[in-house]
């Protein structure tokens, strides 16, 4: 199974996590193809679930084949970590607390983290995608949606382009498209700092539902390619509105090998106006 093609499913037990991946899947739960995931140093913080992976080429087990041995759950349980940042495991609350745990910070993975990547706009650093990190997004994004009292599913996967794709679906994606774009802006602010606290690692992160994102993304590409062929044909700058940082990103990538041509973003806060102008003569 490739790196890239993995899909993590998760849940209190291992009858649970299965239960979703196979609904997911759309196969037999008793047939479901899986590996438990055993849970590497350094990520300590997860609530105590299992998590399985899944090969989405082929999620599901010929019938010849057993079932694999119900016993692999208790090797496959994290153990129950200290509080984190992003927030308190499923069905816990303030009040059943002990002493030594209230007040106290959540302990610091020892372990380095991956090496940073360079500096993002707005100066933030961002580190390169590793199954931590997806473990921790994944994580993050279900604490977010339960505060928000959204019933959804999440998977998350590794783009080419060193980003995680979290990707929404199940009964309340109607309640997301009709809260808009901008609920899905948000959670891909708060998902990468939310999972920082978890994994210790800082990691972009493109968030998909119901294909809102996929259907904007499209729309800006365009938008970008008017304003840059205005800008050839008239010699002279031209601003577009204030954009969230994934979407300033794709206004810089849908022209990046464009010539004569060359983008530019200011302004202070989260969304920032970009400028597209005619590109500077070089020599």
């Amino acid at each position: 199974m490739s790196p890239r093609s993995r899909r993590y499913f998760w849940g209190n037990s291992l009858a649970q996590a299965i239960m979703s991946a196979a609904r997911h899947h759309g196969v037999d739960p008793e047939r479901l193809a899986y590996q438990v995931h055993r849970k590497r140093h350094g990520f300590v913080r997860l609530p105590r679930v299992v998590v399985i992976e899944v090969d989405p080429a082929a999620p599901a087990r010929p019938a010849s084949e057993a079932s694999p041995a119900p016993t692999q759950e208790r090797g496959a349980r994290a153990e129950r970590p200290a509080r984190s940042a992003a927030g308190a495991p499923p069905g816990a609350s303030a009040g059943r607390r002990s002493g030594e745990d209230r007040g106290r910070p959540p302990a610091r993975d020892s372990r380095q983290a991956a090496p940073r990547r360079g500096a993002a706009e707005g100066g933030d650093i961002w580190d390169a995608p590793d199954e931590d990190a997806v473990l921790a997004a994944a994580e993050a994004a279900r604490r977010l949606l339960r505060l928000a009292r959204l019933e959804l599913e999440v998977e998350v996967t590794i783009l080419a382009d060193e980003r995680l794709e979290v990707r929404l679906a199940g009964e309340d994606e109607a309640e997301i498209e009709q809260r808009g774009l901008e609920l899905l802006e948000d959670l891909e602010h708060l998902v990468p700092r939310a999972a920082h606290g978890l994994s210790g690692r800082m990691v972009r992160c493109r968030v998909e539902c119901a294909g809102m994102r996929a259907a904007h993304e499209r729309r800006l590409q365009e938008l970008a390619r008017a304003v840059a062929a205005e800008v050839l044909a008239e010699g002279a700058p031209r601003e577009i509105e204030a954009l969230a940082p994934g979407d300033r990103r794709v206004v810089h990538l849908a022209l990046e090998d464009l010539p004569g041509v060359e983008t530019e973003s200011f302004g202070s806060g989260v969304r920032k106006k970009m400028v597209i102008r005619p590109a500077a003569r070089r020599g």
